[in-house]
């Protein structure tokens, strides 16, 4: 088995994914150090290469979010995702959920 191009994203659990066009999008989620993972990234399904997306940020600030337990969905024209829900749930320190839904535009890859 091939394995895929260096670059990608470091370990993590909880984030969104979704295919589009032949590209696996990875988005956010919890890395194995408890960070959370502010960041995009797709593999390419045929050439087997990693590339960070980067995404058009507006007047919302991204890291209010918290890019973990959510749902990612295209939108209709496929330049846009809606981050749906997520939160983190923390035994000792509270929970945190998200209000309302982030859309985020994909930058051209």
């Amino acid at each position: 088995v091939e394995r895929p191009s260096p670059g990608g994203p470091e370990p993590r659990y909880s984030h969104a994914s979704f295919v589009k066009d032949g590209l696996l999008f990875v988005i956010g989620g919890v890395t194995r150090d408890w960070g959370d993972a502010f960041a995009a990234f797709c593999f390419d399904l045929r050439d087997r290469l990693w590339r960070e997306v980067p995404f058009i940020e507006g007047a919302y600030n991204l890291r209010s979010h918290v890019w973990a337990r959510q749902q990612a969905l295209l939108l209709p024209g496929g330049t846009t995702v809606a981050l749906v829900g997520g939160g983190i749930l923390v035994f000792a320190h509270g929970s945190t959920t998200n209000p309302l839904v982030l859309t985020l535009s994909l930058s051209p890859i």
